[in-house]
Formats: structure tokens, C-alpha cells, sequence
């Protein structure tokens, strides 16, 4: 009832019963195209980080220490402490935190350094965006070429090579709100538009 037919990915051609090699394939390329996109920030790994002067490096490093340190001493919470601004407690749940990227961080950090982890991270951040984006339209009945032009165009978007360029690890392939301004409101700028922009 079914034709079998072959797929073309990234010029291999793969039955339909080698469907591991297939579904390897799609990672491999994003990381690939990752690669690229990152290739001097990675090549420079354990003796520079992106940007210029200052950037929210330190900031995300320390946040991960301090997850790191809430969770293995006792009593401490990972969203409550006094080590930003002695003696008042800061509740870092309305904070960057950036508690996604931390077991990556665990695992990478004590064996490349400090330097090198947030490159891996971004690395990562960048392959996964692109898989993720790639499996999402694939769901929705895009083309497996549209699909895996579409990742890549989520790959190398300014919004990724920003968050690389200034250290931010928790905004990496992740999407951010925005609040309504004038120009995007649909209701009457007398009613709701008003308090949005406030």
C-alpha cells in the first residue's frame, strides 16, 4: 500500500529501514552548521570568551557556582541568599538565573574549565535550536529541505550570535517576551494599550 522510498539528507540517502542513521544525521548537521556559525569562539575556547569589555560572563558563572553551592550545602536555597547584597536577602526567582544550561555546566565545567564551558554551552544551545526547530516544522508538514533551512536560519539569526557575543547562556535558541507597543496593539489605544505600556 506503501511506497518505500529514499530520503536525501545531507546528501546520504537513507532507507526508510535505516532510520538511526537518519535520525543521526539531522544532529550532526545542526552541529556541523554550529560549528561554523561558532568557529572562533570555539577555537579560542580555553583562553577567550566573546565580546568586547564588559559582558554578563561573570554574572552567568557566578550563577552557576551558586547553584552549585546552594545544592551541596545544607540549608542553603537556590533561590534565596545574601551573597549579592549583604546583610538583605535577594530572591534570585525573579533573577537570570539560568538554571537550564547548569547540569551541562556540571558535567563540563571541571573537565575543559570555566572558559571553555560556556563555548560548549553555546555550542549546544546552538545544535539543539536547530534540531528542535527542525522536528518542530517537520511536525507541521514543511519539506525536510524547508525543515532543515529553517534551523539553520534560527542558527545564525543576530538574536543567537548576540547571546553568544555577550555571554548569555540562559537566551540561547530560547524566545523572549515582549510587551505590546503601540503599533503592535490590536484593541483601541484608549482601552488595554495604555496599561500595557506602563
Amino acid at each position: 500500500m506503501f511506497e518505500r522510498y529514499n530520503t536525501a539528507v545531507l546528501g546520504i540517502y537513507v532507507g526508510d529501514d535505516n532510520v538511526f542513521l537518519r535520525r543521526l544525521a539531522i544532529p550532526i548537521f545542526f552541529g556541523l552548521t554550529a560549528f561554523l556559525a561558532l568557529y572562533n569562539v570555539l577555537l579560542h575556547s580555553g583562553s577567550s570568551i566573546p565580546g568586547i569589555g564588559v559582558t554578563d560572563y561573570y554574572h552567568f558563572s557566578w550563577s552557576y557556582w551558586w547553584i552549585k553551592h546552594a545544592l551541596t550545602t545544607p540549608g542553603e536555597s537556590v533561590y534565596y541568599t545574601n551573597y549579592v547584597m549583604f546583610p538583605y536577602t535577594t530572591n534570585l526567582s525573579h533573577h537570570t538565573l539560568g538554571a537550564f544550561s547548569f547540569p551541562l555546566w556540571g558535567v563540563v565545567d571541571p573537565i575543559v574549565g570555566t572558559f571553555a564551558t560556556f563555548n560548549v554551552i553555546s555550542f549546544v544551545a546552538f545544535t539543539l535550536a536547530g534540531v528542535l526547530v527542525y522536528k518542530l516544522m517537520r511536525r507541521e508538514g514543511i519539506a525536510a529541505p524547508l525543515a532543515l533551512a529553517g534551523g539553520v536560519m534560527l542558527q545564525v539569526t543576530p538574536y543567537m550570535m548576540q547571546a553568544v557575543w555577550w555571554s548569555m547562556p540562559n537566551l540561547s535558541g530560547k524566545p523572549t517576551p515582549t510587551r505590546p507597543s503601540g503599533s503592535q496593539c490590536r484593541i483601541p489605544a484608549s482601552e488595554s494599550c495604555r496599561s500595557a505600556r506602563r
